[in-house]
């Protein structure tokens, strides 16, 4: 009886060990995948971008990164003051950056002494009383925003001011970024700016849209009770109501927009109206410019 306990005791005792070996084996495994997988999934390249100057050691600062290190923007917190380091001019609060197209600009408005600025890279523009977000022409070598002084508003493009209005809405720059077009008000009639050139007055006005080769302006205008599509200083027909936006093809040939009389919708088609119903949306071109879609509802009687 004796021997056949210690065998069975044995069996027992060898099985545990075999367990035992086996789940050290599977653990060693599943440390040894787990390290494998971090070591792939994670992989860093020190490089040194640029050196915070003496004494900002400690502080708050926000890092732009242009183009892997080309450039960097800090923008440093120190004792409640804020410093863009590109050029080390003190301001007392800004707002996130703006890159250009090509990602080798950075722009931001900051505000200085009750005043507000747009920084470019290392230079700054004149103060405002008020300026709006920074927009970057195309090929990244023009610079737009809307500006406020003695409650006037108006455009500067390239440092240069615009005319004057009561108020003006966020300019747009064409493709191929040699002209600009924005909305404005002055009084009770509101207008579209494009380039230099005020357009007729109107009781409403879109946002402008350019064509894709940069040569035709769209824009939605409201007169009375009417609205109607403006190309450049060409007046469409009048309906009850015009969707927005005007969409131009990819040749800058065609145009589409949807457009309301009573209480159907239907496409504007290069002046011609298509099928009526109950509500139109987002008619656009195909790529070729030959074809159109768009979302259409019709009640069932």
């Amino acid at each position: 009886m004796k021997c056949s306990k210690f065998f069975f005791l044995g069996i027992v005792l060898t099985k545990l060990s075999s367990c035992l070996l086996l789940l050290l084996l599977l653990f060693a495994c599943s440390k040894s995948n787990e390290s494998n997988s971090t070591k792939s999934a994670i992989s860093f390249e020190e490089k040194l971008l640029a050196v915070i100057p003496e004494g900002y050691g400690g502080h708050r600062y926000i890092k732009v990164d242009i183009l892997g290190g080309q450039g960097v923007t800090y923008v440093v917190i120190k004792n409640g003051l804020w410093y863009g380091l590109d050029n080390y001019e003190q301001v007392d609060d800004l707002d996130w950056p703006v890159f250009s197209p090509d990602g080798k600009k950075v722009a931001y408005r900051a505000e200085k002494n009750n005043k507000w600025i747009v920084m470019v890279v290392d230079s700054s523009s004149e103060e405002f009383d008020g300026v709006g977000y920074p927009v970057f022409s195309q090929d990244s070598k023009r610079i737009a925003y809307t500006a406020k002084q003695n409650n006037k508003e108006f455009v500067v493009v390239d440092n240069k001011k615009g005319d004057e209005f009561d108020d003006v809405n966020d300019p747009v720059f064409s493709p191929d970024s040699n002209r600009i077009a924005y909305a404005a008000k002055q009084g009770n009639k509101e207008i579209v700016m494009i380039d230099d050139k005020k357009g007729d007055g109107f009781d409403d006005v879109n946002d402008p849209v350019f064509s894709p080769d940069g040569k035709q302006v769209a824009y939605i205008a409201k007169q009375g009770n009417k609205e109607f599509v403006m190309i450049d200083d060409r007046k469409g027909e009048e309906f009850d109501a015009v969707g927005y936006p005007v969409v131009f093809s990819p040749d800058s040939k065609r145009v589409i927009y949807s457009a309301k009389n009573g209480d159907k919708w239907f496409v504007v088609l290069d002046n011609k109206k298509g099928e009526a119903f109950d509500a139109v949306e987002y008619p656009h071109f195909s790529p070729s410019g030959k074809r159109i879609a768009y979302k259409a509802w019709l009640r069932q009687s």
